[in-house]
């Protein structure tokens, strides 16, 4: 190894052209405004310019000016007003740019091996990270080794699009797909076609088969043979889960949920799609005449109201026959005569259109059993596809099997669909589809996992929010490659590349328009390309990696990963980049935490750099326009004090959105990625409630149970005084343990009185049956609504201690309850309203407090919002009990008929 001679580090006073340490001077004086930990950074800096030698460290000026003046000599910004302009570095990107190439240890090589840098929205880091990679690719680069690897699926994969079909294989950038919601998507990267990769066969328990790669990715829940709502969704490699494919007792463990109703525009269709559909199903093939049974004169009074007029009917016996004027020719011109089957534009209508063709086909074709499982029987095969796909296209799980019938193949779709999806129009058998399918409808499970023959296979990136896109005719919803955030990095490369003849001459492509995958510098035998996170078992040595988003990564192997690639370069650097986040759990925050205390000096680490934006306490953003500097050293220049202000604007009339914008654009770290209410909109509810004026008061009552985790809970609303309170018991023997994990002092809320924690490891409901009796005694609980987890297990308990309160059953998710059509969001909308409205006393309790903060909302299609306990950031127990309370008492006060009231109750004595 070759030592250079050390050297004294150089001073802003010995060389004017040092933006390094005259911007660190300029933060340190005040006269840059700048927030705590970029004032602890630049105090570093300054310091290491005195003492550092003594560690064996020196700034190297000449170095450090080098790569600075290489952003605006070869790069071109792409975008905007700026597009075609030098990369001018602002004086903050000057002190990153010029500390991790300047500063270097005795040996002469690079100091900082690691960089974390986290900043507002809009910063400038992705080009600025774009950068230093094309820097260290021709000027700062060793030897590299390749590095691709992929989540990719076989290339005869159908993949639905808003047009139609087409294959995993014929897709191009900038086509449209449908994501796991069925919103369309973009593709907005095609990986190259790869050969000799490890292929599996996954078949579900429907029987689509789809050939993936070893590390393609699904999205499941892993429900171990348990309740699925027991667990979360996680991303997980078809490797991965045909090692966990059944639970011990044989059941089916990886469940992916139906994906969404597609959603397309309507268009203008030749034929009304419930007539067609009535005509497919009971039409004469060879003209525009329909049969049907002498009782359906509903079929009459659809196909009239879409403005046909009817020849005479003919009967023979039960049957009908009647001829539709005009239909034979629309017929015809859409090739339906002698032809039946569904047309591809009537596949790709509204959600209303095909709803209605789906309809006539089930009137005529279909049934519904006694236990509301519909059954379209044909046989024609054309059909039965039909039907297939535009019940899945609907969110419907539907399955397709072929039957002998006298000697005859014929086709059965069969499928559940709750009443509010109308899939007949005919009243009696409309009367059978039921309240709600059950949870298995809703879902498909991963049946086998076999090994198969390699085939070509390929992966896509897709611009969903949950990076899921929907392949095979049941539309099932799977991983993209997950090279998003890697590619936002890398085309800003590609752009400066595009836009530089220094580096165009120098650069070889891989691929074409946005389909580059990689920048090879041949004289160096060095490469620049995005790698997916999925890399895991390539094996990567890279010279340089850029890793972004670092708050959206799950744990740390990805970092890991590369840092263990590193350990034989010499100049090796680790950049990564974020915005602030929201867990405090999570592996960006580690290195937040990490990058402060290096800066401030309470942890020593010479070879880690941080460069973090934000705010000194006390400083509201909200409220306070003289900070917004500190957390966005690029106001100004990349963007205005206008974008800001309008975000600002949002943040105060729009709760949900104010943590977003003081974590994006303000760098704080918030309790919850979207929290249902903001800390003062909830504090301005609470007081001080004393008990003896509830004393007799009428109430209802909202309960949520718990296992051994959460917390029990049971609100009570008290409507005429619109007072409402909350309850808690916790399994005392593992209080400790739990307050460690949840990081709150459950031990102090016992001590004064604010949770009850019977003995045990799980909550005894004996002790809750206690409490209700002894509420009971003291206010008139009329009824209370309770989420039916463990329901059963409380009853017995409640008999015991001579309690006697109806419980009401309350929907918990997206579905009435059929007794009592309680669901959580109307409920949620009730509580809600109160709480904004502030017509709501809250008693004060800190752990209801810690439940509303940490409660998220999230939406169906239709806006209806639930509360999402594998969203929100603690318990949240507490306002589901509340909002159960609250829904149970103001429903029921709008229910007319007392008897259909009285039926929803379950009265536990009997139970």
């Amino acid at each position: 190894m070759v030592v250079r001679k050390k050297k004294k580090s150089t001073s802003s006073s010995d060389n004017h052209q040092d933006r390094v340490t005259r911007w660190a001077k300029e933060v340190v004086s005040g006269e840059f405004l700048a927030g705590p930990d970029i004032r602890n950074a630049c105090k570093r800096h300054l310091k290491d310019l005195e003492t550092g030698h003594e560690r064996g460290l020196y700034f190297d000026l000449d170095a450090a000016n080098r790569a600075i003046s290489f952003f605006p000599k070869v790069l071109r910004l792409s975008g905007g007003d700026h597009e075609g302009k030098p990369f001018q570095l602002l004086d903050w990107q000057a002190f990153i740019v010029g500390s991790l190439f300047g500063w270097k240890d005795a040996d002469n090589t690079r100091r900082f091996r690691m960089c974390y840098v986290e900043s507002g929205k809009g910063s400038g880091k992705s080009p600025l990270a774009g950068g230093i990679g094309l820097y260290g690719l021709v000027a700062d680069s060793e030897a590299s080794a390749e590095v691709y690897a992929a989540a990719p699926l076989a290339l005869d994969t159908p993949v639905p699009t808003p047009t139609g079909w087409t294959t995993q294989g014929e897709l191009k950038v900038g086509d449209q797909v449908f994501d796991e919601a069925g919103n369309p998507c973009n593709v907005t990267y095609l990986s190259p076609i790869l050969n000799n990769r490890k292929c599996f066969e996954v078949e579900f328990d429907d029987g689509t088969v789809i050939v993936s790669d070893a590390n393609h990715r699904w999205e499941t829940i892993d429900t171990r043979g348990q309740k699925p709502s027991l667990y979360d969704a996680k991303v997980v490699t078809t490797a991965e889960i045909a090692k966990t494919l059944r639970s011990p007792s044989g059941k089916l463990r990886h469940r992916i949920e139906i994906a969404g109703s597609l959603k397309i525009p309507g268009r203008p269709l030749p034929i009304d799609p419930y007539t067609l559909g009535v005509w497919l199903g009971d039409g004469r093939s060879n003209r525009g005449a329909i049969c049907y049974h002498k009782d359906d004169i509903e079929h009459l009074a659809l196909i009239k109201s879409a403005g046909y007029e009817l020849s005479s009917m003919e009967s023979q016996g039960n049957t009908c026959y009647l001829t539709i004027l005009g239909l034979r020719t629309q017929l015809r011109e859409l090739g339906l005569i002698d032809n039946k089957h569904v047309p591809d534009i009537y596949l790709r209508a509204s959600y209303q259109q095909r709803l209605r063709l789906l309809a006539g086909l089930m009137d005529t074709d279909g049934t519904c059993t006694k236990t509301g499982e519909c059954r379209f029987t044909n046989r024609e095969k054309r059909l039965a596809e039909a039907v297939h796909e535009l019940a899945t296209g609907l969110g419907i799980k539907s399955n397709i099997r072929q039957i002998e019938v006298e000697l005859a193949p014929h086709y059965v779709v069969s499928f559940k669909a709750p009443k509010s999806v109308k899939v007949f129009n005919l009243s009696r058998k409309h009367a059978r589809q039921i309240d709600a399918v059950d949870t298995r409808a809703k879902a498909r499970y991963i049946r086998t996992i076999t090994p198969c023959k390699s085939v070509p296979v390929r992966c896509i990136e897709v611009d969903s929010a949950k990076h899921l896109y929907l392949v095979t005719r049941s539309h099932i919803a799977t991983h993209n490659t997950k090279k998003d955030q890697a590619m936002i990095l890398f085309r800003d490369a590609v752009s400066m590349v595009n836009q530089s003849p220094q580096l165009s001459s120098r650069l070889k492509k891989s691929g074409t328009g946005q389909s580059v995958w990689n920048l090879a510098y041949i004289a160096k035998n060095s490469f620049f390309r995005p790698i997916s996170s999925d890399n895991g078992q390539s094996g990567p040595r890279p010279h340089m990696a850029l890793i972004d988003e670092v708050h959206e990564h799950k744990n740390n192997n990805v970092v890991e990963m590369m840092r263990a690639g590193t350990k034989g370069r010499k100049q090796a650097l680790i950049f990564m980049i974020t915005n602030s986040g929201h867990d405090r759990t999570s592996v960006c925050y580690s290195y937040h935490e990490y990058g402060k205390s290096i800066c401030a000096g309470t942890k020593e680490d010479d070879s880690f750099f941080a460069f973090i934006c934000s705010l000194d306490e006390g400083d509201d953003p909200i409220n306070d326009e003289s900070c917004w500097p500190k957390a966005n050293p690029s106001l100004g220049h990349t963007f205005t004090h206008k974008y800001l202000r309008e975000q600002v604007t949002q943040a105060k009339g729009m709760p949900a959105k104010e943590s977003i914008v003081r974590r994006l654009n303000f760098c704080q770290w918030v309790d919850s990625a979207s929290p249902w209410l903001s800390a003062d909109t909830w504090t301005d509810c609470e007081g001080d409630i004393d008990i003896n004026e509830l004393i007799g008061e009428e109430c209802y009552g909202g309960l949520d149970l718990s296992g051994t985790r959460d917390l029990t809970a049971l609100g009570l609303y008290f409507p005429r005084i619109k007072t409402l309170l909350v309850e808690f018991w916790t399994p005392k023997d593992t209080l400790l343990d739990r307050e460690r994990t949840d990081n709150v002092p459950y031990t102090a809320w016992l001590t004064q009185g604010y949770i009850h924690a019977p003995p045990g490891h799980a909550v005894d409901y004996s002790f809750v049956a206690e409490r209700i009796a002894d509420l009971s005694a003291q206010f008139d609980i009329k009824c209370i609504g309770f989420d039916q987890y463990r329901i059963n297990y409380l009853e017995p308990v409640l008999v015991e201690a001579n309690v006697y309160i109806p419980l009401v059953k309350h929907g918990q998710g997206y579905y009435k309850a059929s007794e009592s059509n309680l669901w959580m969001p109307r409920s949620i909308e009730l509580f809600e309203k109160l709480i904004t409205d502030k017509e709501i006393r809250i008693k004060v309790n800190p752990c209801l407090r810690w439940n509303a903060a940490s409660a998220v909302l999230e939406a169906d299609a239709k806006d209806n919002r639930i509360f999402t306990k594998k969203k929100s950031t603690g318990r949240i127990d507490g306002v589901v009990a509340a909002a159960m309370a609250v829904g149970t008492a103001l429903e029921s006060q709008d229910i007319d008929d007392e008897e259909d009231w009285l039926e929803a109750i379950r009265d536990p004595i009997y139970s």
